[in-house]
């Protein structure tokens, strides 16, 4: 959805709204927009349109009459003319939103919408909504002679999640945390650390995913509000967070600023999608994720080359010691 209407929808509302307004006898909408233009599942948004006084002049119906009389009377030849101008004030305007392409809600919902600084602008604040809602809305003019001004009816759908929305700036994410009432998702991570390619979709190969792509986790993330801190470029941060290790996973009460869970070091899609339900009270607390077979192939391997080398080496000391003599 464009920040403005289109072209051609705002050329329908005005050339709707003008026959309105000649049946009035004043006012016509000249435009009709939303802000911000991409509205997603974070942003409310607000409907703004305008009104125009056209000052269309009443005119009063010229009367004629001719009579002629019997005998020596002769009837009067008499005209009236009349013509007057009739105030039109708006009286309010009106937010129109039809029934959900999802079957929820009323079939009609009807907002007022608030004049803006005494202009003849006006506007309402509403949402945000979930992803992939969509709706269509129209506005409405009373006017003061008891006309209503329409105008056509329009469709507004917000985007799907196809992934988390993060947010680098932590006052910008607690300050939307707050307002929409909703906990934070903080992910600590490092460059040094190995295990970033893994949790993070890889930029170098993006067919490589890690838990943070997962359909359910995605699904679920509308419902936090999501922060990805470098502990690198802000270390200051993280330790503010309590992150003493990377990778790290906090849930966080942005109202209260109080730490509701944290996972440290490396998760999967279990523990995830486990913790994101338990914040939002839909399950139980998730178990402390354990070593991944990775971690301990790598760790057994290295283990057994250490133990092989430093048995070499103490045969190779010894027969080196035996050919001494």
């Amino acid at each position: 959805m464009h920040a403005r209407l289109s072209a051609s929808i705002l050329f329908t509302i005005a050339a709707t709204a003008l026959l309105a307004g000649t049946a009035s006898g004043e006012w016509v909408f000249t435009e009709a927009y939303i802000d911000p233009p991409d509205p997603d599942h974070e942003r409310a948004i607000t409907f703004h349109v305008t009104l125009e006084d056209r000052n269309v002049t009443g005119s009063g119906q010229q009367g004629a009459g001719n009579g002629t009389g019997n005998g020596t009377g002769s009837g009067q030849n008499g005209t009236g003319n009349q013509t007057g101008n009739v105030t039109v004030n708006i009286t309010s305007v009106g937010l129109v939103i039809g029934k959900s392409s999802n079957g929820t809600g009323q079939v009609e919902t009807k907002y007022t919408l608030s004049r803006t600084n005494g202009t003849d602008g006006f506007s309402v604040r509403l949402g945000p909504w979930a992803p992939g809602f969509e709706f269509p809305y129209r506005f409405e003019a009373s006017l003061s002679n008891g006309s209503v001004l329409d105008t056509n009816e329009s469709w507004l759908r917000t985007p799907d999640v196809l992934g988390f929305k993060w947010h680098d700036s932590f006052l910008e994410a607690a300050d939307i945390a707050t307002s929409l009432g909703r906990p934070l998702l903080v992910f600590v991570y490092s460059d040094f650390d190995h295990s970033l390619e893994y949790m993070l979709p890889n930029r170098t190969q993006p067919s490589l995913s890690g838990p943070f792509c997962n359909d359910a986790a995605v699904a679920l993330s509308p419902a936090f509000v999501c922060l990805k801190v470098d502990a690198d470029s802000d270390p200051a941060l993280a330790a503010r967070l309590g992150a003493d290790e990377t990778p790290c996973l906090i849930f966080i009460n942005a109202t209260s600023n109080s730490t509701l869970d944290r996972i440290s070091g490396r998760f999967g899609n279990a523990t995830l999608i486990g913790e994101m339900r338990y914040i939002l009270g839909e399950g139980p607390r998730p178990s402390k994720p354990g070593p991944y077979v990775a971690d301990v192939v790598v760790e057994t391997a290295a283990l057994a080359i250490t133990l092989t080398a430093g048995s070499a080496l103490m045969l190779y000391y010894y027969f080196m010691k035996r050919r001494g003599h």
